[in-house]
Order: structure tokens, then C-alpha cells, then sequence
């Protein structure tokens, strides 16, 4: 029968009716999903999402580390798994009770298995505060979930250290299952138990879902995390690898460089005690003393010019930087250029005034135009052309990048480069003998003996100038030498 209510604004009369049988398949959905279950599975994918971008996070914290040449601290990484935690609660899939789902306990096992407890323990109190804000009736829940992966996995990290065991990407994907389903069902225990309430409009499936998403999202987080150290672990061990042999090949090249100084020196010497002994032998023949006494002389310029070239090859002596004008440095040496090359070859300079000042030595710089004038010429057979010219580099974003790989970030240089370029149309060179020609003493002549210092002093002066050194060649065009400063 009808029951009517009577108010002190509006009348209610509610009206009974008889039962009817609830159909089967609504039934199932309720026993098994509530209608969270879509907004569950989005928020799960949601936050897959945002361990994604995690990881890159991770990634760049990783590069910076190693280009600034330091280690991040277990305090920071807590600190900032503590703010990726609050970020996975702040896409959340909440049941109409108030409970809160997301991957906050697969973010809390992976700083604890990873990075051990000091990082855990930074990070657990930044996230549960965080979870006493939001409130709710599954505050002592959600804590747990925060609290329990972390407790566990570091427990596992601790573990691991201890039997000298290195976390592997298949025992990460074991401990994520063992950590997640672990935790998780202790937490759906404790709300089953002392929370009964707040499960009423949560189904059996999407208990399933929730206890599936932690190890899931920790899974997703730590594999990719260690899967970024591999690779970074990787270029790391090839870049070792790239120096280990560098510095093999530079000892051999120095091996090589002893052998040819202590040939020059021991001729050198040779020279002077025999001239000296023969001169003491024909004091009273003043042409001969004249023609010994030359000879000595000349030994001993040799041997002076030996020494400047290992002085520059070095780079051990301090620069006198000034401002310099590299086009009138250029134009100033050009009689001295001249005369160092062939008469067969046409020196042509093209200079332009205006080009802009650098901070350079100006005896280093016009020793490196020197060498590379010297080594055009050897390139030539007796006749041909040598071109110098000082001119503003415009480059593009590109070429400065390339230009500049490599450099650290704080040596950048985004200004403006003055351009110094020797080109001749000698026989060029083939790719192998171009990444060659800095060492010292290297040679394609025959008679190898007479080859110096020249190019390494080049590339000696330009580094110490923090200045690049480009080269362009081709067999049968010619070759171009630039330097930028």
C-alpha cells in the first residue's frame, strides 16, 4: 500500500511493488565488475603512461650525471621517487567508497630493489604525506601500499648486496611479481578484514586488477630503469674501449717519436764530434776549419728546429695570448711563405680585414701556417697553387653541432669563428691516409726519415687555441686544410 509523507514544503508518497528476478548476466557483472572496472583499466593504462615518461626522466638524470662527471645521491633519487609516487596519485581511479587505485606501490618497490633502503627511506615519507593529504577512507590502505613494496624491496636490494649478486633484468621481473602480489594481497587482506565497508561497490574482477597492478607497473618501471643502465653501462664500456686504444695508439706513436729523436740527435752528435776531432786535427788549415765549423752549425740548427717542433708538439709551454688580426698575421708572414714554397708554385692570399680579432699566440699561429704551407708543398710535384684565406665562418646550427661534437656544454661556443683555410691542388689524400696525418712522423714518402712534426704541431697549437681543425680532400682535387678559432 501506498505510504505518504508529509513535510513542511512538498508531499512524498512512495509506492511499493512487487519483486522481480534480477537477469543472470547483470548478475555476474555485479558479482565480478563494478562500474569501475573500464575506468580502472584507463587509469591503469594512464599510469603505464607516466612510469613511461619516468624512465626518461631517469634517462636524462643519467646523462647529465655522466657529462657533469657526477654521481647522483641516494637522497636525491628517493626524493625524486617520493615525487613520482605523488604523481601516480594524482591519476588515480577512485571507487565510489573512496578507495584509491594507481601504481604508487610499483614506483615504491622499484626505488627500494633498486636503490636500496637510504632511497627508500627518503622516499616513503614524501609519499605518504602526500596520501594523509588526499584523506579518504583508505588512508591506512593506501599508506600501506606505499610503505609495504618499499619495506620489501629493499629487503631483496639488501639481500642481493650481500651475496655479492648483481640485480639482473630476469630477477627484476621475478621480484617485481614476488614484491607486487605479495604487498598487494596483504593490502586486500587488511581491507577485507578491518575495511569491509569500503569494498561493498568493488567487484571480485576488479580486485584482480588492482592486485595485477602493482606488480605490473613495477615491473613496466624496473626492467625499463635497468634496461636504461645496460645501455648507458654500454656506451660507457665502448667509450673506455675508444680510450684504451686511443691511448695505445698514442703511446705508439710516441714510441715512434723517441725512435726518430734519438736517431736525430745521435746524427746530430755524430756530426759534431767528428768535425770537432777534425778541426782539432787541421787547426792550421783555415779553409777547412771554415768548412767543418759550417757543417757544425748547421747540425746544430738542425737540431734547434727539432727542438722548436717538439716544444709546439707538446704544448707544454705557456701561450702569450693577445688580440690578434688574423688576416694581417697571414699577409704579414706571406714573403716567408713564399719563400718556403717551389718556385713552380703560385702562393695566392685572400684575406679579408674585416674577418674579426682572436685570442691567440701570434709566433704559435704563424708557425701552424707555416707547417701547413710546407706540407701543400710536399702534396705538389714541383708546380701547382697554394690559396690562404682569413674570412668570417658562417655557419649553420648543423655544422656547429658537427663542428663542435664532443665539446662539454659549458665550452660551447655559440659566437663567431674566424675562418683560416690552406688549400692546395696537390694529389690529395685516400680516407685512410687522411685520419692519419696528425701522428707524428707519419709519412707516405718513400724515405720516411724526412718526415717531421709539422701536421701534429698543427694540431697541437690549434687545440691548445681551443680551436677545430677540419680536413676536406679528395684523391687527384687536392686537399683543404680550415681552422676555426
Amino acid at each position: 500500500s501506498p505510504l505518504t509523507i508529509h513535510g513542511p514544503s512538498a508531499t512524498v508518497t512512495l509506492q511499493s511493488c512487487s519483486s522481480f528476478p534480477v537477469p543472470l548476466t547483470q548478475s555476474w557483472q555485479g558479482v565480478w565488475f563494478s562500474m569501475n572496472a573500464s575506468t580502472l583499466a584507463q587509469g591503469t593504462v594512464v599510469n603505464l603512461f607516466v612510469l613511461l615518461g619516468f624512465v626518461a626522466v631517469c634517462a636524462m638524470l643519467r646523462a647529465w650525471s655522466a657529462t657533469q662527471q657526477r654521481t647522483v645521491s641516494s637522497w636525491f633519487r628517493g626524493g625524486l621517487f617520493g615525487g613520482m609516487a605523488i604523481v601516480a596519485m594524482l591519476v588515480p581511479v577512485t571507487a565510489s567508497s573512496g578507495m584509491i587505485f594507481d601504481s604508487r606501490a610499483g614506483v615504491m618497490g622499484t626505488v627500494g630493489l633498486l636503490f636500496g633502503p637510504l632511497a627508500a627511506l627518503v622516499a616513503v615519507p614524501i609519499a605518504i604525506a602526500f596520501r594523509l593529504h588526499l584523506g579518504g577512507s583508505g588512508v591506512i590502505p593506501g599508506c600501506l601500499e606505499i610503505f609495504l613494496p618499499a619495506l620489501v624491496g629493499s629487503g631483496l636490494q639488501v639481500w642481493y648486496r650481500r651475496q655479492g649478486r648483481e640485480v639482473t633484468l630476469p630477477r627484476v621481473v621475478v621480484d617485481s611479481l614476488v614484491v607486487g602480489f605479495s604487498c598487494n594481497a596483504t593490502i586486500l587482506l587488511v581491507v577485507h578484514t578491518f575495511f569491509a565497508a569500503a569494498m561493498t561497490d568493488i567487484g571480485i574482477g576488479v580486485q584482480i586488477l588492482v592486485l595485477v597492478n602493482a606488480p605490473l607497473s613495477m615491473i613496466v618501471l624496473s626492467s625499463l630503469i635497468v634496461l636504461e643502465q645496460r645501455h648507458a653501462g654500454a656506451i660507457a664500456s665502448l667509450a673506455d674501449s675508444e680510450r684504451r686504444m686511443l691511448h695505445s695508439q698514442k703511446m705508439a706513436a710516441v714510441g715512434e717519436l723517441a725512435g726518430k729523436i734519438s736517431h736525430g740527435f745521435i746524427n746530430t752528435l755524430a756530426v759534431l764530434t767528428g768535425n770537432a776531432q777534425l778541426i782539432e786535427k787541421n787547426a792550421d788549415d783555415p779553409t777547412m776549419v771554415t768548412e767543418l765549423a759550417g757543417s757544425i752549425v748547421e747540425a746544430v740548427q738542425d737540431a734547434s728546429g727539432l727542438v722548436a717542433e717538439l716544444l709546439a708538439f707538446s704544448v707544454n709551454g705557456p701561450l702569450d695570448k693577445q688580440p690578434v688580426n688574423l688576416a694581417r698575421l697571414v699577409k704579414g708572414i706571406g714573403e716567408i711563405l713564399l719563400k718556403s714554397l717551389d718556385p713552380g708554385i703560385e702562393l695566392v692570399i685572400d684575406v679579408d680585414d674585416h674577418a674579426g680579432m682572436v685570442s691567440a699566440d701570434s709566433e704559435r699561429l704563424e708557425q701552424a701556417v707555416l707547417h701547413m704551407v710546407i706540407n701543400a708543398r710536399e702534396a705538389m710535384a714541383g708546380s701547382g697553387r697554394v690559396a690562404i684565406s682569413v674570412k668570417p665562418a658562417h655557419l649553420t646550427n648543423r655544422q656547429r653541432r658537427r663542428l663542435q661534437g664532443g665539446v662539454n656544454a659549458q665550452n660551447y661556443h655559440d659566437g663567431p669563428f674566424v675562418l683560416l683555410s690552406v688549400q692546395d691542388d696537390g694529389q690529395g689524400m685516400t680516407p685512410e691516409v687522411a685520419a692519419r696525418i696528425f701522428e707524428p712522423y707519419f709519412s707516405t714518402k718513400p724515405r720516411s726519415e724526412k718526415a717531421g712534426l709539422g701536421l701534429a704541431s698543427v694540431y697541437a697549437i690549434v687545440k691548445q687555441h681551443d680551436g677545430f681543425l677540419d680536413v676536406e680532400t679528395k684523391v687527384g682535387r687536392g686537399t683543404t686544410m680550415r681552422i676555426y678559432l
